[in-house]
């Protein structure tokens, strides 16, 4: 029987949570496993729209259903428009591809968009979205990593080449639906992918968090639904409470960025193949060997979670360290730069330290990347 109220978020089905937007602009609401009618009349008061388009993740498995139980609840049919998700869809050309083909439909200021999919979707559509003026979003994430972080996040991001997340465009969405149904459609692979971002938080944010995991891969439980949907409900949590605090400061961004600058460059070298949830896993070890090198104690014990989940810790065999670091050196800022934030315990990364972060060396990332030498 499915929990009424999700034991560690604290948060309970049909609530409605209230997230800050990433310019502090205004607050938005989450809507956890929803009526999506009173979604929708609620959506209607706040943008009183005449014009409905629906961008979709065609591969989400039960997804014509899924578009029955929200298109019966709208006060109008909707414009479909049938998407191939992954990194492929957040380049420039498929950016100007899904512009085009909202723009067919003749839609303006007062219509809204709806979008169904993961991360990548939410970004691409989001990026569309937000470039047409008076345009509103409703997101509907259909996967963990899209729950617990994208989606929420009010930040869309569209890549330039091998340059991860170049272009960047603000907008909080009119609403978000959080329904957990979604998350029993994903595969295990996919469900792993999603907690690397939650692992993350836990190192990073809340030693909490990083315990509640380490139980329930001890478990067994961790990959469940009903404890995969808390952990999302909990790192969305997580990630609020920096957008409340300070969105723009340096704790927020190196928070949400910890294991991502090698993360970003192992994405890169891999041309996008490898998932972004693996990249993570090797980013979060990378940037702790950095610091405390690979036999300290919370390096072990981070990798042991990584490795009890079921994520990467090594670096695939076609991938050389040299092709990384590449990606590093390209990623660096004009004046030859690149800072790696410092995590001195589980559950914290204190910016108020004179050692919270370092400048990029070659032969430090180097030596720390040989920690995912397999």
């Amino acid at each position: 029987m499915a929990v009424t109220t999700f034991p560690f978020s604290g948060v309970s089905r049909g609530q409605t949570l209230t997230f800050h937007g990433i310019r502090q602009w205004r607050k938005f609401p989450a809507h956890v496993a929803p009526d999506y009618r009173q979604v929708f009349h609620e959506a209607s008061a706040r943008h009183p729209f005449q014009t409905v388009i629906a961008c979709y993740d065609q591969a989400v498995p039960g997804i014509t259903r899924f578009l029955d139980r929200v298109t019966t609840a709208l006060p109008m049919a909707p414009i479909l428009i049938p998407l191939n998700a992954g990194e492929r869809l957040k380049t420039i050309d498929k950016i100007a591809e899904l512009t085009q083909q909202v723009s067919s439909h003749y839609v303006g200021g007062k219509s809204l968009m709806l979008v169904i999919g993961g991360g990548t979707l939410c970004n691409a559509a989001g990026f569309v979205a937000t470039m047409w003026h008076g345009m509103e979003q409703v997101v509907i994430p259909t996967n963990f990593t899209a729950i617990a972080d994208v989606a929420i996040g009010s930040l869309h991001m569209v890549n330039v080449g091998t340059h991860k997340n170049r272009l960047q465009l603000y907008a909080d969405p009119l609403a978000v639906v959080l329904d957990p149904d979604f998350l029993t459609t994903l595969s295990p692979g996919e469900r792993r992918n999603g907690l690397a971002e939650t692992i993350k938080h836990g190192v990073a944010q809340d030693q909490q968090l990083f315990e509640a995991l380490e139980s329930h891969a001890a478990a067994g439980t961790v990959l469940q639904d009903e404890p995969l949907f808390d952990f999302a409900l909990r790192t969305a949590q997580l990630k609020d409470a920096l957008m409340a605090s300070d969105p723009f400061g340096q704790q927020t961004q190196d928070t949400l960025l910890y294991g991502h600058v090698i993360a970003h460059a192992v994405e890169s070298a891999t041309d996008f193949t490898m998932p972004h949830g693996e990249a993570v896993s090797l980013g979060l070890l990378g940037e702790l060997a950095f610091f405390h090198g690979p036999a300290a104690a919370v390096l072990i014990r981070v990798k042991a979670l990584l490795q009890q989940v079921g994520l990467p810790t090594t670096l695939p065999f076609s991938l050389p360290v040299a092709q990384i670091l590449h990606h590093l050196e390209h990623a660096m800022t004009p004046q030859g730069t690149l800072v790696i934030p410092r995590v001195q315990h589980l559950g914290s990364l204190d910016v108020q330290s004179e050692q919270h972060s370092a400048e990029f060396q070659r032969a430090a990332v180097l030596q720390a990347l040989h920690v995912l030498v397999p």
